[in-house]
């Protein structure tokens, strides 16, 4: 029985119900029997698609979320994630450590709700670069829609569109998901339309990957719909960028299926005229992050070797950041788990981190105060002598 089917007898036994019509418990029975999960159900596993830095992102038949504020590089990370799905497998093409199963002649989708038609083009253009082909080249099984004109109901009437007239597509790419709602924190309308495209992706055992914005000044996505998502997603990713670095940034948010995957960095290249994976920019993070833990860390402890206990170290946090006890002692606690403060357990007091003390010391450098002897010129042998 398909999943239509089992909807169907699901109607009609709830229209006999609001007819006052007995319902037999076979008939429920039978409605309910394929829904049921036993520990002999014949369920075929998950069948990864995009893989990010090795890591299972999105699966077959789920939806999966890219979050991240605007201009973070969200757009290039979609670029990328369509034009792997059509490259072939084993691709040496940089997609900025996105993996894709092969589409194999199935129809990849992007769906562009905000951007101005000139801008999807240079999506297409680019996914065209990726490929080899060109950026006027037309990719038969790459579909790409612009509903920015519509208002929300018809962008949403149009999506729907999409997904009867593409029941085979490989993979689905909706940026973004916000403008298909008219109210991001209503929590019936949030919930529908993540329920609808999480439909859809059973129904069609296809994967389904939506782009949604963060809240300005928070990593969280926007409003109700962003908790829906974060309820219900397979994977979420976020993309940030990196202004004074000038390098954007991959990270795993959720991903039900796999371990966190390590940060990918990413840059525009002028020569290549899109994005690039950066190893320098993932050395700068490197340099900075923990940055403010390091400095706090070194003026708590200016001596290097000296050690504090709990309530003189709080004392010293407050005082150095100038934040009462609670913000105190998070600052603490961010020093602890970056391993900038070590705490010695038969002490019971806390210590500055061994690599920084070391950076407190004196440099080893020429000393102004040693004696300076001279060595008498009697005793000092010419090159020359003997010869």
């Amino acid at each position: 029985m398909t999943y239509t089917d089992r909807i169907a007898v699901l109607q009609q036994a709830n229209s006999f119900e609001l007819t006052g019509e007995a319902v037999s418990a076979d008939h429920k029975r039978y409605a309910l029997a394929l829904d049921e999960v036993r520990a002999d159900s014949d369920v075929p596993d998950l069948v990864p698609v995009v893989r990010i830095n090795g890591e299972t992102f999105a699966v077959r038949g789920d939806i999966s979320f890219i979050s991240g504020k605007p201009k973070a590089g969200k757009s290039a990370v979609c670029v990328c994630m369509a034009a792997s799905a059509l490259l072939p497998a084993g691709h040496p093409e940089d997609t900025l450590c996105i993996n894709v199963s092969p589409a194999n002649g199935r129809p990849v989708l992007i769906v562009d709700t905000e951007q101005p038609k000139a801008n999807t083009k240079k999506m297409v253009g680019n996914i065209g670069r990726l490929l080899g082909v060109g950026p006027s080249h037309n990719v038969p099984n790459l579909k790409v829609y612009n509903f920015r004109s519509y208002p929300k109901a018809e962008k949403l009437f149009r999506v729907r569109l999409l997904f009867d007239m593409y029941p085979d597509a490989h993979l689905w790419i909706i940026d973004g998901l916000a403008d298909l709602i008219d109210d991001v924190n209503g929590a019936t309308e949030s919930g529908r339309i993540v329920d609808w495209f999480m439909i859809q992706a059973t129904t069609l055992n296809t994967t389904i990957v939506l782009v949604v914005h963060e809240n300005p000044g928070s990593d969280k996505m926007r409003g109700h719909l962003g908790s829906e998502a974060e309820r219900k997603g397979g994977g979420v990713i976020t993309v940030t960028k990196n202004r004074e670095g000038g390098y954007h940034t991959i990270n795993s948010k959720i991903l039900r299926n796999a371990h966190d995957f390590e940060a990918v960095y990413f840059s525009y290249s002028e020569g290549r005229k899109f994005f690039v994976t950066d190893g320098r920019a993932a050395a700068l993070a490197c340099a900075e992050k923990d940055k403010d833990e390091r400095n706090l860390a070194k003026q708590c402890f200016p001596a290097g070797t000296d050690s504090l206990r709990h309530t003189q170290l709080i004392e010293r946090i407050k005082v150095l950041r100038n934040v009462q006890d609670t913000a105190a002692g998070k600052w603490k606690k961010r020093m602890l788990e970056c391993g900038t403060v070590v705490k010695r357990e038969a002490e019971q007091d806390f210590v500055l981190a061994g690599a920084l003390a070391l950076d407190l010391l004196p440099s080893p450098g020429f000393q102004a105060d040693l004696p300076l002897h001279r060595v008498p010129v009697a005793n000092v042998t010419s090159p020359h002598e003997g010869l």
